[in-house]
């Protein structure tokens, strides 16, 4: 007998997508997801949920990004004194939308071909290094 092989671990990196058009999304832990809907209802911040394609839970969650605030005034202060004759229109309030998508787990099979996918990934990057 041999010794059995331990399937490779998944380390806990960041993981992000990004499509052409700038758009994009993060891979999160499950526990991150549930941690970042907490801190945002109790921040009243409006929250909706709809199913998903492939069986997905997906949450919207809009709240005021007080980033912003930063910039109040700065418009006023920037504007020549002939054009400040005119009224100046209420603030825009910038909001912020995060869509937080929960999927079923995977099942063995996929985990399986999931972790082939990133040992050959691994393969390549030392195979390009050690070109490079």
């Amino acid at each position: 007998g041999g010794v059995p092989v331990a399937a490779p671990r998944l380390e806990p990196h960041r993981l992000f997508g990004l499509r052409r058009d700038g758009s994009g999304f993060e891979l999160v832990h499950r526990s991150a997801a549930q941690s970042s809907l907490r801190a945002a209802s109790s921040a009243k911040a409006l929250i909706g949920q709809e199913a998903g394609e492939g069986g997905a839970m997906v949450f919207r969650v809009a709240e005021t990004d007080e980033r912003w605030g930063a910039f109040e005034g700065v418009a006023e202060k920037m504007t020549p004194i002939v054009m400040k004759s005119r009224p100046s229109p209420p603030a825009a309030e910038a909001v912020t939308v995060r869509e937080l998508a929960w999927y079923p787990p995977l099942s063995e099979d996929e985990a399986r071909g999931v972790r082939m996918a990133i040992e050959r990934r691994r393969v390549e990057a030392d195979t390009e290094a050690a070109a490079g």
